[in-house]
């Protein structure tokens, strides 16, 4: 595996080979059942644009090895600095240059360096929905969806340098005990340049991987993901008019990912579906309101001046955002058989009884999570009153008074699930924040 690099040139002018053509079908169907009635149905492919499918698992930046070199001022000695701006590095703090491909195939021996798999295959989510779409008195719309997800070669980061945990399993200690590293001051820097070269001694394990003469292997972007989603959507809108208009929208969802159980599971490449811990229940509504007073208004439209001033040109607005709790998942511990019972309380939000500490040099075998226990609710209010002042008929003063966290609610974040700590099982900080205003005037013309 040593030198497995493609360096830029003229055959190879990408980070990747990209697929050359994609097939993205739609088609949908809108079937009118009576004047206020429709039902409609769709589908949908969708493909994961390769700058967003990069970005998502690694990092934003791409790896340039051997252009990337860094070389800092030298610093203060007894006060006196150790670069000039006349030479600020000099013989004796050198500027370091890249090396460029200078290296070869042997760029990043003896370190644990990322690539990008070079035939990407973008991800895929083929979409499906049903829907019935029903117009009730008072300008209200109701819309009732079925929507399914149907996600294939979706990424991930495959690690390329596992030992088998088989053998970890069954040497135990002998697995983490420190010999002298055969790397040590390997070749020459030219041929062996990573910092395993530095190093005296590692461990047997790290001798027990594929590839020994590197500390990782990573190659992001690699296909094979499986997602399933389903979701109920429900929506009730009204439009502005008559001086109101809301919104309701509810969404209940289920979902399903490819994982790896264990590092078994991981080193054999044997993916499991695991339900998502996404909230199950979503809700969000909206309304705004004018107040029925003042001139234009249907009450007290003939009010004095002075007075409309007062008491006409007022409008409500708020919004309302709601989520069950999320499942919690649970790392690798000894834990019980049967789910905890949630308690719900910030100082023990499950009863703990049944978990402890993994032993040492065993596998997993506790799930992870169980039904039911889920983190804690998360809902927020935020809220706005506004009211005008007519100037001339070009002109007029607004002024809007905002609050977010309008009921200064505190919603604890997840509990602590790590089974060493002092605080496994409570929840030890907050998730949002607390409330804020802010008021604003502002002319309109």
């Amino acid at each position: 595996y040593n030198g497995a690099w493609v360096f830029t040139d003229s055959k190879n002018r990408s980070m990747y080979n990209a697929e050359k053509t994609v097939f993205m079908p739609r088609v949908g169907v809108a079937i009118r059942i009576d004047d206020r009635t429709a039902f409609r149905a769709g589908f949908a492919r969708y493909v994961i644009p390769p700058l967003l499918q990069q970005n998502t698992l690694a990092s934003a930046t791409m790896p340039m090895w051997g252009y990337s070199a860094q070389t800092f001022v030298a610093p203060f000695l007894q006060g006196v600095p150790g670069a000039t701006i006349s030479d600020p590095f000099p013989v004796t703090n050198p500027l370091i240059l890249p090396k460029q491909k200078s290296l070869g195939r042997y760029t990043n021996l003896g370190d644990a360096p990322f690539y990008y798999k070079q035939d990407m295959k973008t991800g895929v989510n083929d979409r499906i929905n049903f829907s019935i779409q029903r117009a009730l008195p008072n300008r209200i719309h109701v819309d009732v969806t079925w929507f399914m997800n149907f996600g294939r070669k979706l990424p991930y980061s495959k690690l390329m340098n596992l030992a088998d945990p088989n053998v970890y399993y069954t040497i135990k200690s002998e697995w983490d005990r420190q010999v002298p590293n055969p790397f040590y001051n390997y070749l020459t820097p030219d041929k062996f340049p990573g910092a395993l070269r530095n190093q005296r001694t590692v461990t047997v394990g790290s001798l027990l991987t594929p590839y020994p003469q590197y500390r990782g292997l990573s190659q992001y972007n690699t296909d094979g993901i499986v997602n399933r989603y389903r979701a109920l959507q429900l929506r009730v809108q009204r439009a502005f008019s008559a001086g109101y208009s809301f919104l309701f929208a509810y969404n209940y969802n289920q979902e399903k990912n490819y994982e790896f159980f264990d590092d078994i599971a991981r080193y054999a490449e044997k993916f499991t579906f695991i339900d998502g811990n996404m909230p199950r229940h979503r809700i969000s509504a909206a309304g705004s309101w004018d107040l029925p007073f003042g001139k234009g208004r249907p009450y007290l439209n003939s009010l004095h001046p002075v007075l409309n001033a007062i008491v006409g040109g007022w409008q409500t607005s708020h919004l309302l955002m709601a989520n069950s709790g999320p499942p919690l998942r649970f790392g690798t511990m000894i834990a019980p058989a049967q789910a905890p019972k949630v308690l719900r309380e910030r100082t023990k939000w499950f009863d703990t009884t049944g978990f402890a500490r993994q032993p040492a040099y065993t596998p997993r075998t506790n799930p992870w999570q169980y039904p039911g226990v889920n983190g804690p609710k998360y809902w927020n209010l935020d809220s706005t009153l506004t009211k005008t002042f007519p100037i001339k008929e070009r002109y007029t003063l607004e002024f809007r008074f905002e609050t977010y966290n309008t009921t200064n609610v505190f919603v604890p974040t997840n509990p602590n699930l790590t089974v060493t700590s002092s605080g496994f099982g409570r929840t030890e900080s907050q998730q949002n924040r607390g409330r804020e205003c802010q008021y604003s005037l502002r002319i309109i013309f």
